[in-house]
């Protein structure tokens, strides 16, 4: 929907009134399409963008640092939160967040052929659920840094999607 409003030749006043569906404003695109679009320009954001570098969230190292550019944090029970993991592990996974002290565990093996996915509350390990083989712990990413270590194996591939939130 847009709105005109016409100019006047002095000073005056005018309010707007926005409605939000959910608890907080959220970037145009998820980190993933940002990536794939980083070229386009066009972008919606909170102001605190780094525009010198580009933007990354798919890592294959055991230690990165996810940037969460919002000023909100990313909760998986309330918000779009999904990670996709790569690589082999022999008998289990675990990923902690350093920033907060979450610790992620799956008490499973993964392959190369194989691919975690943590999306919202679900474990899926080749698209069936593992959260039985799982700590039962949740994912959620702090605003600003998030300092990542990855256990119990060799890391492919981890790719981090998510919204960014302003409150």
């Amino acid at each position: 929907k847009g709105y005109q409003i016409p100019p006047v030749r002095q000073a005056g006043h005018f309010e707007l009134a926005f409605t939000t569906v959910g608890k907080y404003g959220e970037s145009i695109y998820t980190t993933q399409q940002m990536v794939m679009n980083w070229s386009s320009g066009f972008h919606g954001w909170n102001g605190i963008i780094d525009w010198t570098t580009t933007p990354q969230y798919t890592f294959n190292t055991s230690s990165f640092t996810v940037k969460n550019r919002g000023n909100a944090p990313v909760d998986p029970v309330e918000n779009y939160l999904k990670i996709t993991i790569k690589g082999t592990f022999t008998t289990y996974f675990q990923m902690t967040n350093l920033t907060n002290g979450v610790v992620y565990r799956l008490n499973d093996s993964l392959s190369t052929s194989d691919t975690l996915i943590l999306e919202k509350v679900s474990s899926l390990k080749n698209g069936l659920s593992v959260y039985g083989k799982t700590n039962h712990n949740l994912m959620y990413l702090e605003p600003g840094d998030n300092e990542f270590l990855i256990e119990g194996g060799t890391v492919t591939s981890i790719a981090f999607d998510f919204n960014f939130l302003i409150k």
